[in-house]
């Protein structure tokens, strides 16, 4: 018997019980319709005399945000904790004019990979410089070299975006060693969507009362 899983790119959390999902080759956030939102309940369950039916098997796969697998897989949601705390890019040290240039690149390369719609693109971009780092560092230091990113990016004049700041702030930490989380997030009534890079200790782009409202949907950790 084959059983559903989550397609690669795709994760989810949970809003008031709802599941909303991200679908990163799509570059897309959906939801389910109530019936297939009861099937995906079913789906979410070990297998048993109610598991999920052949029906809820076909109306799930029509989404294309699962595949099928031979043996049955758990699919949590997404959970993180986010920090109630954030940094103060006023401490930054004393800024090299080479930070400004780099982050200038990086912010453009970031916007112009949007633009086109290819999340899933930058995305595996960042995750490679991420794989590279043999040696984190500390969190102190992450922390230090966000609050010196944030200067140098307040000198670019490129219009801020959640989603473009975040990965060029993740991209240019992986290169000096640093690797925090890169949360997703969304929230219903009117739908929203952020992203925002985090420590377990603060939010390094944001301020804990932007970010909470949002539930998160993936982590890039």
């Amino acid at each position: 018997m084959a059983h559903l899983r989550l397609h690669p790119n795709v994760s989810y959390g949970l809003i008031a019980g709802r599941p909303v999902f991200l679908d990163v080759s799509r570059d897309r956030y959906l939801g389910l319709d109530p019936v297939a939102e009861a099937a995906f309940d079913r789906a979410r369950q070990p297998p048993s005399a109610d598991s999920c039916t052949n029906e809820d098997t076909r109306r799930l796969l029509a989404t294309k945000l699962f595949t099928l697998a031979d043996e049955w897989t758990p699919m949590p949601p997404v959970q993180v904790r986010v920090p109630d705390k954030e940094i103060s890019p006023e401490a930054a040290s004393r800024l090299p004019f080479l930070d400004v240039s780099e982050i200038w690149v990086l912010l453009w390369h970031a916007r112009r990979a949007l633009v086109s719609g290819a999340l899933g693109s930058a995305l595996a971009r960042l995750k490679r410089h991420r794989s590279k780092v043999v040696a984190p560092v500390s969190s102190a230091e992450t922390l230090a070299l966000a609050s010196r990113f944030q200067v140098a990016r307040a000198l670019v004049p490129i219009a801020r975006s959640c989603l473009q700041d975040s990965i060029a702030l993740g991209t240019w930490l992986a290169r000096r060693g640093a690797c925090p989380d890169i949360v997703f997030g969304v929230k219903l009534d009117p739908f929203a969507a952020h992203c925002w890079v985090q420590t377990e200790s603060a939010i390094l782009n944001d301020a804990p009362d932007t970010v909470s409202p949002f539930a998160p949907v993936l982590v890039i950790s």
